[in-house]
């Protein structure tokens, strides 16, 4: 399993414990959306910020208030359905945020190189 799946699978573990569905959180569809997302948060990270591994794990553990918007909305771009948006986005984000508090360099580092084939 690719790093990125990995922490996929982990934002879906702590989706469940926040009270989605398990049928919901562990979709396979979902889980690829998931994967998406944490792809497009490294691009921006490495793309539009020009922050190094090191700096982005510590933005990624503390992000500021532009990092939690620009999070919510790289979320929202990725759930199409305004449903499933307002029902599943809020537990995405926060899931996201918590998992983000448990990442090391080592995974930024991988997280970086998968993300650029991708």
């Amino acid at each position: 399993m690719s790093i990125l799946e990995n922490k996929a699978n982990l934002v879906c573990t702590e989706m469940q414990s926040s009270g989605v569905d398990k049928t919901i959180a562990f979709d396979p569809f979902i889980i690829l959306m998931i994967v998406q997302i944490i792809v497009s948060i490294v691009e921006f990270y490495f793309q539009h910020c020009k922050k190094t591994p090191s700096l982005t794990l510590s933005s990624m553990q503390n992000p500021g208030i532009l990092e939690r918007w620009h999070l919510r909305r790289i979320i929202r771009d990725h759930v199409a359905d305004a449903e499933m948006n307002s029902f599943i986005s809020p537990k995405l984000t926060d899931a996201y945020l918590k998992v983000a508090k448990t990442l090391t360099e080592e995974d930024v580092n991988q997280m970086f190189e998968e993300a650029k084939t991708r």
